[in-house]
């Protein structure tokens, strides 16, 4: 069978919402030699995956770091726990975030929304893609408030599926965004290196899910599935 393990980190909310959650997750596995997904046939070189994913594991580091400043400076009595999750073997079929959902260590019920951060290197003429945008009643009012103080053309798709992490927490009825930067050449090959990695527009992406992230942590409601 598939052997894979999830790393972890919270920062702890407080007052009345101290029980509910925000989930941020990326994956941080990749295909190796090409063992699995490799679009190479017969490749014996390192696929070292700077877009897929190391990126979005980046890119979730940077978040959980400004998310923890905020926490320490916001004085506020009410605020979410948040958790990031780095998942294994997604790219084997998204079994890190199976197990997760199927042996969940909090109340699944009390997770207001998952955030997948995967493939956030590549973004060229100010593209970011944006899955799951009908999963949640409220996004139809917040995202377009969000999106417009970004310089990123958002291209938004609502479903909640797709080959990420993300499936697996839409398919527990829990609102999800999947920020994306697109399919490239060097996608699943070994030319997926640092030096194609657009580190400018992962910022620009990381502000975007800051200001959601930190509207979803502090809201009075929960998000409606």
């Amino acid at each position: 069978g598939i052997k894979t393990r999830n790393v972890g980190g919270v920062i702890p909310g407080r007052g009345k919402l101290a029980d509910e959650w925000l989930i941020v997750g990326g994956h941080y596995d990749h295909l190796g030699k090409g063992y699995v997904g490799s679009r190479e046939s017969r490749s014996n070189q390192y696929h070292n995956g700077a877009d897929d994913n190391a990126s979005g594991i980046a890119s979730m580091l940077v978040l959980a770091d400004r998310l923890a400043e905020a926490y320490e400076k916001d004085q506020g009595e009410h605020r979410r726990s948040v958790m990031f999750v780095g998942f294994g073997a997604e790219e084997a079929g998204l079994h890190g975030s199976k197990f997760f959902v199927d042996n969940p260590p909090v109340d699944l019920d009390q997770v207001t929304c998952m955030i997948n951060l995967d493939m956030m290197g590549r973004i060229s003429n100010n593209g970011l893609q944006i899955l799951g945008t009908g999963t949640a009643e409220e996004f139809d009012e917040m995202l377009p408030r969000h999106v417009a103080e970004s310089p990123l053309a958002v291209s938004a798709t609502p479903s909640g599926t797709g080959p990420s992490d993300h499936t697996s927490f839409y398919r527990m009825d829990i609102p999800v965004l999947f920020f994306f930067s697109g399919i490239t050449d060097e996608y699943h090959t070994p030319e997926d290196e640092a030096w194609t990695v657009n580190p400018q527009g992962s910022v620009e992406i990381i502000n975007l899910a800051t200001g959601l992230a930190e509207e979803m942590i502090v809201r009075e409601e929960q998000l409606t599935f």
